[in-house]
């Protein structure tokens, strides 16, 4: 993995991410006050998601609600009712992580950006081939060839999952296994998050 923060100035915080051969830039934008009348009793979050070329489809919208729910549950919400925060994710680079390294980078954007949060979120993914080899944080040609597929989000307290999705018919051996590797490989990607932190600021969140 590879992270630069403060990668664009209109953004309250924005960061660019490199994870496998994927690579993402995430800004977050809010939490600004709402122009309309209507009460929201917490902060509403919209995500766009925008693939390296070409218009937005379905598996964007996916990565878009996968990317919302990772976020919403770390975001004291309710402390920015009627305010509403924008997170926009835009592809750079097509890899076979893309979903984790977008999770990633949006958690990084956001204490980039200084909003209130309960606890940092990590992501990875853990493909099967047909061989039965496990392999974490896949690139193109790893997930090209893979029959079986785990993305995973964690929160940084206890480890519990956040958001899962998979790809291709699983035993329970190989689901329990391949959670634990994204799990194990989550919880390096939070000592990554701390060391490249400690380079912006003297207090980690």
């Amino acid at each position: 993995m590879n992270c630069e923060l403060n990668v664009l100035s209109k953004p309250d915080g924005s960061v660019i991410l490199s994870q496998a051969d994927a690579v993402v830039v995430a800004s977050v934008y809010g939490p600004y006050e709402m122009k309309h009348t209507k009460i929201e009793d917490d902060m509403p979050f919209q995500v766009t998601f925008k693939p390296k070329a070409g218009p937005t489809n379905n598996l964007c919208k996916t990565y878009e609600d996968m990317i919302r729910g990772a976020c919403e549950s770390v975001i004291f919400r309710k402390s920015y009712n009627r305010h509403e925060t924008t997170l926009l994710v835009q592809e750079l680079q097509s890899g076979g992580s893309v979903l984790p390294c977008a999770i990633n980078a949006s958690c990084l954007a956001l204490i980039n950006s200084g909003i209130d949060m309960q606890h940092m979120i990590a992501a990875a993914s853990c493909v099967i081939d047909k061989d039965g080899h496990f392999y974490v944080h896949p690139d193109r040609q790893q997930t090209k060839n893979a029959c079986k597929l785990v993305t995973a989000s964690f929160e940084s307290v206890n480890q519990n999952i956040i958001t899962l999705t998979t790809e291709g018919p699983f035993t329970e051996i190989e689901f329990e296994q391949a959670v634990k590797i994204c799990r194990e490989a989550a919880i390096k990607v939070f000592d990554y998050y701390k060391d490249l932190v400690k380079q912006y600021a003297n207090a980690i969140l």
